[in-house]
């Protein structure tokens, strides 16, 4: 389902878009299987995101949320105004199959935003009782 680009950065909008249609694929792909819900708020912005960044943390989201778990579901919320790019990420995991690779991939992450966006941006994640969290926003200058 991941179809890359050789751009490494795009306009955030365009971004946020090509994210929500990234989500709306595997929405229609599991739909007999989890319930998977995506909010978003997608305003104008002028400023460059790094391409692909959050794809992992998605991807991981349906590969620990959808298979072995008690009654799948997932979570997004994806904002977009001019000063900041938020997203989220909430579901059900189990812990026969959830491992190591979520952390991994949050590390990475948080690497490429320290790196790409520093001093402006927060990552949050929890994991409790089965329920995995992230939370991204990037605040534009």
């Amino acid at each position: 389902m991941h179809n890359s680009t050789y751009q490494t950065q795009l306009r955030a909008e365009l971004e946020a878009n090509y994210l929500c249609t990234y989500i709306n694929q595997y929405k229609q792909h599991y739909a007999n299987m989890a319930y998977i819900n995506l909010h978003t708020d997608i305003g104008s912005n002028s400023y460059n995101v790094e391409h692909d960044m959050l794809l992992p943390l998605i991807n991981d989201a349906f590969r620990f949320g959808v298979f072995k778990v008690d009654a799948p579901a997932i979570m997004f919320d994806l904002q977009l105004n001019s000063n900041s790019l938020t997203f989220s990420v909430h579901y059900r995991t189990s812990n026969q199959i959830h491992d190591e690779r979520t952390r991994v991939v949050y590390m990475r992450i948080k690497q490429k935003l320290e790196s790409l966006y520093p001093g402006t941006h927060l990552l949050y994640r929890d994991y409790c009782l089965n329920t995995y969290l992230v939370i991204l926003q990037i605040h534009f200058n």
